[in-house]
């Protein structure tokens, strides 16, 4: 014992090899599953990270598209206000010209004028 023989290293050698290789199958199973789980851990943070992405994208652009329609909203209103209130002035002055000729034409009728009385003489139904 005190002299070692390469045989009897190898024989403190040889037990251990079938431990190694009845680990093996499950080592490499494990490590087989840990590679599996990791990339689809990595593909499903890219999908999650794209998704994430795309919804911010998505967010933006809709708060960019109702801050367009909200300024697109106030120039239709402001102009709305203005053809308002020009149609407004537009009807008063409509009336002012119908009392000026309802006034015009009541003069017109009283007056007793040869001018007067030919033009009521011409109208038709006299």
């Amino acid at each position: 014992m005190c002299g070692a023989t390469p045989e009897s290293e190898h024989e403190a050698v040889s037990p251990r090899r079938p431990e190694l290789t009845v680990r093996r199958g499950p080592v490499i199973a494990l490590v087989c599953m840990a590679t599996l789980a990791l990339v689809s851990g990595a593909r499903a943070l890219s999908v999650s990270a794209d998704g994430h992405r795309r919804a911010h994208e998505d967010a933006a652009h809709q708060s960019y598209l109702y801050h367009q329609l909200a300024d697109r909203d106030a120039v239709l209103e402001s102009q709305r206000r203005i053809y308002v209130e020009r149609v407004r002035r537009l009807e008063v002055q409509v009336r002012e010209r119908e009392q000026d000729i309802a006034a015009l034409r009541a003069r017109l009728w009283g007056y007793d004028s040869p001018l007067v009385r030919d033009r009521v003489d011409e109208r038709p139904g006299r």
